[in-house]
């Protein structure tokens, strides 16, 4: 992760892009992991004007630097202050829907407050027929003005040719830098045990009626059941919790599930007991922020 402190390398292909980016509109920053696409964003956020009350969207659930992981985090350039929608994992691979849906809300947000240009960081996820589906679905429901494509593996060939002569977005092209230091994956996860460890420190075990609730992706008896689980093997499940608008409230972490008296056991902060409702992720995840396994 870069942090404040460290110096960015800027080279001449950064700052032609940020003469030729809009004060307008929406940008989408595409490229594998580690490519540099977060060093890249922050860089801009600070070269946009601020007139234009640029925000950064950040769609890395595994590696946000908005909001916690498991979610889809916005804000505004210069502020802390962040909203978020919840995907469920840290990986769009397990639930590519959920976090194309947070992606989308996360922009429409920023807009709806007064940003007329949106930054969207994307995660790495790239590889495969399921990663090559899930960035073309992204520039179709986002429909970007801009898309800045980092590297030139495989992988970035195959979707530059899907967007080829597509007159209703402009392709910038840049290197990946190599100055990067590859993250390794115990790295990564190191990193997101700290951001939960931080997410639930203080949260109580509370009882949340679910009586009244809108509820979401909680898997049924017989889903549990094709994959050799039960409803007591859902224990640190992530939850996530919303308001009206599915705008993030607060998340929390499954104990126990009593669908009969449709109430369940939850370790979080006390916001989740006024939220309209809630919605079960696939990661289970401990107190002290040690990731569990999915129940996929």
């Amino acid at each position: 992760m870069t942090t404040a402190r460290e110096q960015i390398h800027v080279s001449r292909e950064w700052l032609d892009l940020a003469k030729r980016l809009p004060a307008r509109g929406r940008v989408l920053v595409v490229g594998a992991s580690d490519s540099g696409k977060t060093t890249l964003c922050r860089w801009l956020m600070s070269k946009l004007p601020m007139e234009a009350r640029p925000a950064l969207a950040d769609a890395d659930t595994g590696q946000s630097q908005v909001g916690p992981p498991g979610c889809v985090g916005w804000r505004f350039a210069g502020t802390h202050d962040f909203g978020f929608f919840f995907a469920g994992d840290t990986t769009a691979a397990t639930c590519p829907v959920a976090t194309l849906a947070a992606t989308f809300r996360a922009v429409t947000a920023a807009e709806a407050a007064g940003a007329t240009v949106v930054l969207v960081d994307t995660s790495g996820y790239i590889g495969g027929r399921g990663g090559f589906d899930y960035k073309c679905a992204k520039v179709e429901v986002l429909a970007p003005a801009h898309v800045i494509v980092l590297g030139d593996s495989p992988e970035i060939k195959r979707l530059l040719a899907a967007w080829h002569n597509d007159d209703r977005v402009t392709i910038h092209r840049l290197s990946q830098s190599e100055r990067l230091q590859q993250k390794t994956r115990e790295q990564r996860t190191a990193w997101r045990t700290e951001k939960w460890a931080e997410q639930f420190a203080g949260a109580d075990l509370r009882r949340i009626s679910l009586q009244g609730k809108a509820i979401s992706g909680l898997p049924t008896a017989a889903e549990l059941r094709a994959r050799s689980l039960s409803f007591s093997d859902l224990q640190g499940l992530l939850v996530g919790f919303h308001d009206r608008q599915r705008r993030g409230v607060c998340l929390g972490l499954l104990h126990s599930l009593d669908l009969r008296g449709q109430e369940l056991l939850v370790r979080a902060p006390a916001q989740a007991e006024e939220a309209a409702g809630l919605a079960f992720g696939l990661l289970r995840v401990a107190a002290d922020g040690q990731e569990l396994g999915r129940i996929v």
